[in-house]
């Protein structure tokens, strides 16, 4: 897997696709302040959604199955919470302003890109990894966990139940949604229209952006998880910049997901 990851790398970094240059134009119908404001928001109600959901359910037993019950309750709580204050935030139903013009290409196009993105970075991801765990074992001199992600874990330690397949039907299909329009949708493209921090620069937003959505998963996932959690940020930030539709980071997050939670159900 290592030297495909560095080949796909290397590819990729030579390629003029990785340069982002004409990328699609989009309506933009809100300020950076707005989508800075609302991605804040939305992390902080989303936090408090999910203390006031564990405080009703209480803390799980020993028991795996009750275990999962109360993360995907949880989960569900926080995520429609963000979901909320998402829907809330002007400029997502307003009319495209005068002069504005769209560029991007239809949905379909953007769905299958995001496929083909997914096929180039989780090799890449993977390698990361890989060479993560390798490095924290030199130093520690203890191998690491198969499974970097903590609801990886779980998952793979409970049974078929409602409520784990409850869980992993949000993980495939809300938590790439809510985070990719935080992420992406508002952070990422916020930061490229502020002039004043990025410059325009499309890179430097992904990078920041990045960083903080590898920061918020920091209590979930190990050392070695985070590196390649952040390479595969960077990757759905360079593939949202090429289409600037979130359908391509979407289904590219979703696709992620899905597939480590069928490795980690034969681990």
């Amino acid at each position: 897997m290592i030297p495909i990851g560095a080949i796909l790398l290397v590819l990729f970094c030579a390629s003029r696709s990785s340069r982002l240059t004409r990328l699609p134009r989009q309506p933009w119908n809100f300020r950076p302040g707005v989508g800075y404001s609302f991605v804040l928001l939305s992390i902080i109600v989303g936090a408090i959604g999910a203390q006031i959901a564990l405080a009703f359910t209480g803390q799980p037993s020993e028991e795996s199955t009750d275990a999962i019950r109360i993360l995907t309750i949880v989960t569900m709580v926080s995520l429609s919470c963000q979901g909320a204050v998402l829907l809330c935030m002007p400029g997502w139903w307003s009319r495209r302003a005068p002069g504005q013009e769209d560029t991007r290409p239809g949905f379909g196009f953007c769905a299958v890109f995001g496929l083909f993105a997914l096929a180039i970075f989780w090799p890449i991801v993977q390698s990361i990894l890989l060479v993560s765990s390798m490095i924290r074992t030199s130093i520690t001199g203890e191998p690491p966990s198969e499974i970097a992600h903590d609801t990886l874990l779980m998952l793979s330690d409970s049974d078929a139940s409602g409520w784990r397949w409850a869980l992993v039907a949000m993980i495939i299909l809300m938590v790439p949604v809510v985070e990719e329009t935080i992420y992406r949708g508002l952070l990422q493209e916020s930061l490229r229209r502020h002039r004043t921090l990025t410059n325009g620069s499309s890179w430097l937003a992904i990078t920041i952006a990045s960083v903080i959505f590898t920061v918020m998963h920091g209590g979930v996932t190990s050392i070695e998880g985070l590196v390649s959690l952040f390479v595969l940020s960077l990757g759905l930030g360079w593939a949202f910049a090429r289409t600037g539709r979130l359908i391509t980071p979407i289904v590219m997050h979703a696709g992620f997901n899905a597939w480590n939670i069928l490795l980690a159900s034969f681990l």
